[in-house]
């Protein structure tokens, strides 16, 4: 190992960064006396109407009248630019295409600065839509990747009021349990043992910052700080949010029924998805649970390969996060140099300790992920470089990864685990047939799905993908293709898999920059077959066996009897069959619709006829001539028929 130290040059970072902030003080602030009231904007809702205002106010600044018109936006603007704006477009045509095409997008660095603008909700919206290569052409992607949480830092005043809050909100329920007195904080240093108000990264969620507690250990005499990270909630986001997210339905609903396209993409439920990611993130609490859950199972089977921080749940709530600072490397630094990545290899030459270390990295990182998603259950969403450390063990003489901020998480119930389980397995087999069965009982099919035609295409796309050079398949991108294959053809399907073909790009990204041999449909092969064969084995026990054992004898009794009835029916001539007709009330609609029109048709024909007949007559009374009988027929005639004409035509329009 003292080869891979000196391979890897000095670690610098965290390791010596902390040696010099154990000796530097934090700069302290001045404590002020709490408000008698605090966080008082935490019940004041932010209305739809005036986020909506906002909404449009920035697309007219950067000239998206489009989207303002098929939004419905319009009408929110001052008089003068409403009257431009309705100028300016050709709102008959732009209805005719907005009805099957996606609304024209601004350049991509606009798209951008917009979603900024608005604020956190559509940050993050931009960032879950730079991961939809399907939705988004991919220069918009590629632009949206760019979106980072970094902005400019809330005043350190109101962050120590949102963290007093939570810990005097925690000590008052405390007291309330014990019947004791509460002894609530006026400053963050009457809570940590130090704290550096200058925060480490301030998102648009919320903000950390490097603290130090102090906590009891074994076997020591004294408590011992601790350096931790403290994530503290923005004042004011949740309301924002939750304003952003009601809007944000509103315009996904519009969408989706004034648009074919919006149906296919089903962007109700795509904001609905949205929307519990963003309200978890907002929670701490649910945070600080991911991190200990996936933390817990991967310690318990893969302890030598792995670090979680700790939860420390005396300092966490729903808006400030108490967690173990980690001290490590990013990951990228076990990235080689670009001139040496793709520098061809002698054949003679042999395989450096950093090389093997990289490989072995690459190895464990994709047995981990793929462990959380298909064993647990319950994965880290959000891997990318940023999210990932590795920290030099030298007693143990290998590189251990630590893996950080489990904000985003994704979930996969039993049932989709062994649906995606036996999906790789088809792809990595070739098998198209199985594969297609695994999609569709994954996702939701549309009634009229040609299955044959479906099938065709996966085994092309499949054949086409993966049967190219080893190097060049990247299984991430062939499961974007699957996706973008299955939205061809209307299969919805659910969030959980577009979360998967994101991570999955993502942890492929990574591990080939560690080892450029690498190739995730190798490595998850063994995997993917292993966890078949467990599952297998696991169900074969003693009392499932004895279970189906049972169920087997109770069937075999059973069906040597249930076989004669059928026949001694049949001989009877008393065996009936029951069918049931599904999906009839439209055709039964029509047919009802059609007798109602033919029967509205025979009486505007006879009372045609009968004022022809009764005008020959001469009946008294007349008027101009002809008798009025013969004026009334042919007027409740020609009123039914005109009824009748217009409501042929509307029911043609609106079908």
């Amino acid at each position: 190992m003292q080869t891979l130290s000196q391979t890897i040059g000095p670690w610098r970072a965290y390791t010596a960064g902390m040696a010099n902030d154990a000796t530097h003080d934090f700069p302290v602030p001045r404590s002020r006396n709490l408000p008698k009231e605090r966080d008082k904007d935490k019940d004041v809702a932010l209305t739809t109407g005036q986020r909506r205002l906002e909404i449009a106010t920035v697309l007219a600044q950067h000239g998206w009248d489009v989207l303002l018109h098929q939004l419905l936006l319009v009408e929110l603007l001052p008089s003068q630019l409403r009257s431009r704006i309705r100028k300016d477009l050709n709102v008959d045509e732009l209805d005719e295409a907005g009805n099957e095409n996606r609304p024209p997008l601004p350049i991509p660095s606009v798209l951008r600065s917009i979603l900024v603008e608005l604020g956190p909700t559509f940050v993050k919206l931009g960032q879950v839509l730079s991961t939809r290569a399907d939705i988004l052409p991919r220069e918009y992607v590629e632009e949206l990747e760019k979106l980072q949480q970094n902005v400019p830092p809330v005043p350190w005043p109101e962050m120590e009021e949102v963290i007093l809050d939570q810990w005097n909100a925690r000590q008052e329920a405390l007291a309330g349990l014990s019947d004791g007195r509460a002894e609530l904080a006026t400053s963050v240093y009457q809570i940590f043992a130090d704290f550096n108000p200058v925060p480490l990264a301030a998102g648009s969620l919320g903000q950390a910052y490097k603290a130090k507690i102090k906590v009891v250990v074994a076997g020591e005499d004294e408590p011992v700080e601790k350096d931790v990270i403290v994530k503290v909630q923005r004042p004011g986001v949740a309301r924002i949010v939750e304003a952003d997210l009601a809007v944000l339905r509103g315009f996904a609903k519009l969408i989706t029924e004034r648009s074919k396209w919006g149906k296919i993409y089903n962007f109700v439920q795509m904001v609905d998805d949205f929307a519990i990611v963003l309200r978890n993130e907002l929670d701490f609490n649910e945070e600080a649970t991911n991190t200990e859950t996936i933390g817990g199972s991967l310690a318990r089977n893969y302890p030598e390969d792995v670090i979680t921080p700790r939860i420390y749940w005396d300092y966490t709530g729903a808006k400030m996060l108490t967690v173990e600072f980690i001290r490590g490397e990013n990951i990228s630094v076990l990235f080689p140099e670009p001139t040496l990545a793709h520098a061809p290899r002698a054949m003679d030459a042999g395989i450096s300790a950093l090389e093997q270390e990289r490989k072995a990295l690459a190895r464990n990182f994709t047995n981990i992920f793929l462990h959380q998603i298909f064993i647990d259950g319950h994965f880290h969403a959000d891997p990318h470089p940023g999210n990932v450390m590795v920290r030099l063990d030298r007693e143990k003489g290998k590189i251990r990864i630590c893996l950080i901020d489990f904000g985003m998480v994704g979930r996969v119930d039993p049932r989709s685990r062994d649906i995606l389980i036996d999906f790789l397995l088809a792809m990595i087999q070739f098998d198209a047939q199985r594969a297609t069965e695994r999609i569709l009982e994954f996702g939701k099919s549309p009634p009229n799905l040609d299955r044959h035609a479906l099938t065709m295409e996966l085994d092309h796309l499949l054949r086409q993908s993966l049967g190219r050079p080893i190097k060049e398949v990247s299984i991430g991108q062939v499961m974007q293709n699957v996706l973008e294959l299955t939205l061809r053809f209307q299969v919805q399907l659910p969030s959980t898999f577009m979360t998967l073909v994101r991570v999955l790009m993502t942890i492929e990204g990574v591990c080939r920059q560690l080892d450029e041999d690498y190739q995730l449909i190798n490595a998850a092969e063994p995997f993917v077959i292993k966890t078949l064969q467990n599952q297998f084995v696991s169900q074969l026990t003693f009392r499932e066996v004895i279970r189906v054992g049972v169920d087997l004898r109770k069937i075999v009794g059973r069906l040597p009897r249930q076989i004669d009835d059928i026949f001694s029916h049949l001989n009877n001539g008393t065996l009936k069959t029951v069918h049931e007709h599904r999906g009839l009330e439209r055709l039964e609609r029509s047919v009802r619709t059609v007798g109602n029109r033919m029967s509205v048709g025979l009486v505007v024909a006879a009372n045609l006829m009968a004022a022809a007949m009764v005008a020959t007559s001469n009946a008294r009374p007349q008027l101009l001539g002809m008798p009025i009988l013969a004026w009334a027929f042919a007027g409740v005639g020609t009123i039914l028929g005109l009824w009748l004409i217009r409501s042929i035509s509307r029911y043609d329009r609106l079908s």
